[in-house]
């Protein structure tokens, strides 16, 4: 009985273990789908962004480049121009200079806020990994105290009841023997056995036989 009682509870451990590392997996499974699908939007969004952003100061700058060019070649062929730049032309070129500064601060800032974001996902990553290993030790300290104790106690149950069955073996071995000696020694007695004496004998030897039975059973338990 304790055996199988010993069987069900471990294949009852095991049902539960099976299920809660279901559970785990399909929560983590969960998890990794969500945290996958939130980096790829902002990743997807980051990149749009950003490429918008190069493409309009690559563009600015290009034309800043062009009219440039274009200054140049102007004032070689021109007549040498007494004059300075107007005014509204450098306000223009100095906009045009804010604008594509501006644009690489945000292309900068863009990339340090994704920097830091993987920063933080690694690093809380790392905390969920530490508390699920520490959940995994604390379970399989528990299940191991559990099964020591389990051991314990089945192993106590055992040697108190192969020592019931050795003490009860021992004193009905006393009393056949001690019965086979007196009956040896007493005088042969003409008359036959009793019924009742024959169902006495009868009745110690099948208690014998079952005590000596038991103890065989309780001694292969043990083994």
């Amino acid at each position: 009985a304790a055996e199988e009682a010993r069987r069900v509870a471990a294949e009852e451990d095991a049902a539960r273990e099976e299920e809660e590392r279901k559970a785990t997996e399909k929560v983590s499974v969960e998890k990794a789908r969500l945290k996958e699908e939130a980096a790829r939007h902002t990743a997807e969004e980051t990149a749009a962004r950003l490429d918008s952003a190069t493409a309009k100061v690559s563009s600015i700058g290009q034309g800043a480049t062009e009219v440039c060019v274009a200054d140049v070649a102007s004032a070689a062929q021109a007549e040498p121009a007494a004059e300075e730049p107007s005014e509204d032309e450098d306000d223009e070129a100095a906009v045009q200079r804010e604008e594509a500064e501006w644009l690489e601060s945000q292309r900068v800032a863009a990339e340090e806020a994704r920097r830091v974001a993987a920063e933080e996902d690694a690093a809380r990553e790392e905390e969920e990994r530490k508390a699920t290993e520490k959940v995994s030790v604390e379970k399989a300290r528990l299940k191991e105290e559990a099964a020591r104790h389990t051991a314990e106690e089945t192993a106590a149950r055992l040697d108190s009841a192969t020592a019931k069955v050795s003490s009860i073996g021992q004193g009905a071995t006393e009393v056949c023997v001690a019965d086979v000696a007196s009956a040896a020694q007493a005088e042969p007695a003409a008359e036959e056995p009793s019924e009742d004496e024959d169902d006495e004998a009868a009745v110690q030897r099948e208690e014998a036989e079952w005590l000596e039975s038991q103890r065989v059973a309780a001694e292969e338990a043990r083994r």
